[in-house]
């Protein structure tokens, strides 16, 4: 295999990492303002 594969290969899984990672980031706040989302309507309810 030349190095130019190798390289190609490391930069491939390099990408793939970083978007599993950005991807698993978004899904935490994504998570996270639901929760907040779902505290203050409780909070509303709870006024009314």
């Amino acid at each position: 295999m030349s190095s130019s594969y190798v390289y190609f290969f490391a930069a491939y899984v390099v990408i793939w990492a970083g978007l599993a990672w950005y991807m698993s980031t978004l899904s935490r706040k994504q998570k996270l303002l639901r929760d907040e989302i779902h505290a203050l309507k409780s909070r509303l309810r709870v006024r009314e």
